[in-house]
């Protein structure tokens, strides 16, 4: 079974159980895939670890919030990924018949699947993103080498009573000396949630809305839209709450208009406070999209606008993703090891 094969199987096995994949998640799959059968090397964790420092800007943010350095991360990593080594130990491809399973005994890659698996079904979530591969790289490491081992690394650096990410990968790195611990805690409890899309829009339009906030996910990008995010908005003051959040939490505020937005009191405080914003930073923010002739108060004619009666919803989403997509895609692509 080659790299190909396996991608498929696992998506096979995710489709089987009702979860999906995000897609830079996917990629951090197929690339350390890819990258293990071109050399005819068993895959280790860190591909994994690697490939995921590329995909995933949340990961990035939060090693350098702790004072990690995630830009030297990202060249160390693909640098150290002892590819020779593996060559003259023969650590080969796995090219049996048996590629992932739900058997976390078969290999060290369905032993991560599983723990992927684990922690949605703990989370009740059904999408296989980042923040869960992370999670699941950090407690299949964790378990296999508790903290109270560390004494036994050649390295004494790692001498220490917990885990980072360079213990997760393997090498010391101070760029990568970040506790699993904190990293565990931001995704729970951490300030950094900046959404890469804010979905303004009114009832009636749920629809539109649920089908973009989907697919937007589904490529891997933030988006706020409140059915995703009902443990947030429950007990909040959500006159603050999102006020704040069109205000300051994200890139760009896609604004969904309609002759029932124009109506809607809450679709008017959001409309309010991203026009805040938008006049504050003097910069595109809003991204409307149109569904009727409707007028919104304080919005420039001279705006670029989407026109959902003239774009089919696969081109409204394509140039959204491109509008999403970050400048930094050529450097990460560059240090795909050759």
């Amino acid at each position: 079974m080659r790299s190909k094969e396996i991608i498929h199987n696992l998506l096979d096995i995710l489709q089987r159980n009702n979860y999906k994949i995000t897609d830079p998640c996917l990629r951090v799959f197929r690339q350390a895939e890819e990258m293990c059968e071109r050399y005819d090397v068993s895959m280790f964790p860190k591909d994994l670890f690697a490939f995921l420092l590329i995909e995933s800007e949340k990961i990035r943010n939060i090693i350098d919030k702790y004072g990690g350095n995630s830009y030297k991360s990202i060249e160390f990593t693909l640098e150290n990924l002892d590819i020779e080594v593996r060559i003259e130990g023969k650590f080969t491809y796995f090219y049996g018949e048996d590629g992932y399973s739900l058997d976390e005994n078969n290999n060290e890659r369905s032993y991560i699947l599983v723990e992927c698996i684990r922690i949605m079904e703990e989370r009740n979530r059904f999408l296989l993103d980042d923040e869960i591969l992370l999670i699941a790289l950090i407690n299949c490491h964790d378990e296999e080498s508790p903290p109270y081992e560390n004494a036994s690394w050649t390295d004494e650096r790692f001498h220490c009573g917990y885990n980072t990410l360079s213990h997760l990968f393997g090498t010391y790195f101070e760029g990568l000396w970040i506790k699993h611990d904190l990293i565990k805690w931001e995704f729970v409890h951490g300030t950094l949630k900046k959404y890469h899309l804010v979905l303004s829009f009114a009832g009636e339009d749920r629809t539109i809305a649920k089908e973009i906030a989907t697919r937007i996910t589904q490529n891997g990008y933030t988006v706020f839209y409140d059915e995703f995010e009902r443990d947030q908005l429950w007990g909040k003051d959500l006159y603050s709450y999102l006020s704040e959040l069109y205000k300051d939490k994200g890139e760009y505020c896609l604004m969904i208009i309609s002759e029932h937005y124009s109506r809607n009191y809450w679709s008017k405080h959001e409309r309010l406070a991203a026009q805040a914003r938008a006049f504050k930073e003097n910069r595109e923010y809003i991204l409307p999209l149109i569904l009727d002739d409707t007028e919104i108060p304080g919005g420039l004619p001279t705006v670029g606008y989407l026109d959902l009666r003239e774009n089919c919803m696969e081109e409204v989403i394509e140039i959204l993703i491109k509008k999403l997509r970050g400048s930094n895609d050529d450097f990460m692509n560059s240090k795909f090891p050759v």
